[in-house]
């Protein structure tokens, strides 16, 4: 079988996603001739090995949003875990607008997406949901006992005033990236009707 047949079938097999310019059948040609070269994102640890083929096929893994150049496929693992909190009742179009545009913003890839989190009480937050459901990415939820067990980079009196948590964006893409650094500290990000939501992203390798 095709080398590049092969290994799309393991990339779908984990549930990832990849993007090309150019025709299946042109790649799966340059691939039967020059065989693939892989490459992996700074901080991602490489989860499958393939011969070396310096001039072959290239093929980029990553959690980035790059540009996709013909002749070579690029290929998004799933591994970005967002975590987020927000005004009650914000407009979830506003919301998910909003959000996507700020994590572009930050040159993250919206295919990366591995999970999204916030404190127990947000469980039920349309806007929450609605994100969810439109990425195919489940919702964890924590409760103040969990979040508070994850030293917070920016901790909030604000919000521990409110919530009885020293934070919630960072310490819930903390706790569902196993305790990795953050890519991205806590942004606070106003939507046109006024609402506020806060959101942070860590890796989860």
């Amino acid at each position: 079988m095709n080398p590049l047949t092969l290994f799309l079938k393991w990339v779908e097999a984990q549930g990832w996603t990849w993007k090309t310019q150019d025709a299946l059948e042109n790649l799966e040609a340059t691939a039967n001739e020059k065989r693939l070269s892989l490459s992996w994102e700074a901080g991602l640890t490489p989860s499958i090995s393939l011969p070396e083929a310096k001039d072959g096929l290239p093929i980029k893994v990553t959690y980035r949003d790059i540009a996709v150049k013909s002749g070579e496929l690029v290929v998004y693992p799933k591994v970005l875990c967002l975590g987020a909190h927000c005004s009650s009742q914000i407009e979830y179009n506003l919301f998910i607008d909003k959000l996507e545009e700020s994590l572009k913003a930050e040159g993250l890839a919206l295919e990366a997406l591995k999970s999204f989190g916030s404190i127990d009480r947000k469980s039920k937050e349309y806007a929450f949901r609605r994100f969810c459901h439109k990425h195919q990415i489940p919702f964890r939820q924590f409760t103040e006992e969990e979040l508070n067990r994850i030293q917070c980079p920016n901790p909030s009196a604000h919000v521990f005033e409110r919530e009885g948590v020293n934070g919630i964006a960072e310490p819930s893409a903390l706790l569902m990236s196993g305790g990795n650094k953050l890519l991205v500290e806590k942004k606070e990000v106003a939507v046109p009707s006024h609402k506020v939501f806060s959101f942070a992203v860590a890796l989860r390798n």
